[in-house]
């Protein structure tokens, strides 16, 4: 069973809700799902343990709103550079940022970069206008400034929003039309396959539990609005006996 490896990366202030939706959706024996809690917020340690698990996973998820969360530490920063001299070379837009004495970048945008140092699949997802958001988030037009300038910084590298999202059902379904598919195609199903919304076609699947596998990963499943399970899509047609 092939083994995944996906991090959230997001400010949990503005996206926590998202965020945890999404990890309960990506969930499944064989995928594991980090996000920035799970790590212990040391300030020496953070950074570091971040990395170390983002250059072994397969792919990142960031998104991108208004606020910045927490800024990395000095010493954070010292580990990083001595770990990597070829940071700003690698990646020029960071060259400001590495001095000792530089402006700082705050952990969830380190992720992305760390991300594109590593060669991850990164995909990077920002909230449309008046997108809901969680009970912590504030608008701090500083913050936000910061924000738009990580964008650019990651544009200037072609690194680009793949998409924008509205709710948590529209950041899963534009998960599943992302990159990330073809993990997640790697990965199999994610759980048992839950009853059809009719209940009189249940006998027309018997026997093609492969099949509506391939059928999920392939169109997607629609999440659940009230606990996020995925729901198969029934098409018209497929009650044949072929």
């Amino acid at each position: 069973m092939t083994q995944i490896r996906i991090f959230l990366s997001a400010v949990s202030a503005e996206f926590r809700s998202y965020r945890d939706a999404l990890r309960h959706y990506l969930d499944r024996p064989n995928v594991t799902v980090k996000v920035q809690e799970d790590f212990i917020a040391t300030g020496t340690e953070t950074l570091d343990m971040l990395d170390d698990y983002i250059s072994q996973c397969d792919a990142v998820v960031h998104l991108i709103g208004d606020m910045i969360g927490a800024m990395a530490q000095s010493p954070s920063l010292t580990l990083i550079r001595e770990r990597y001299p070829d940071l700003a070379e690698r990646l020029p837009p960071l060259r400001p940022f590495l001095a000792p004495d530089a402006q700082a970048l705050s952990y969830t945008q380190w992720e992305a970069w760390l991300a594109l140092y590593h060669r991850k699949m990164l995909i990077i997802a920002v909230p449309v206008p008046g997108a809901t958001r969680d009970e912590k988030y504030a608008l701090i037009e500083e913050q936000r400034t910061h924000q738009q300038q990580h964008l650019a910084r990651l544009a200037s590298v072609e690194r680009y929003p793949a998409f924008s999202f509205e709710n948590n059902s529209q950041l899963a379904a534009e998960i599943l039309r992302s990159k990330l598919h073809e993990i997640l195609t790697r990965a199999g199903p994610s759980k048992k396959r839950v009853n059809l919304p009719i209940a009189s076609l249940g006998s027309l699947f018997k026997g093609r539990a492969a099949c509506l596998e391939d059928l999920e990963l392939s169109l997607g499943a629609v999440p659940n609005t009230a606990d996020h399970t995925p729901v198969i899509r029934v098409l018209s047609g497929l009650g044949g006996t072929g």
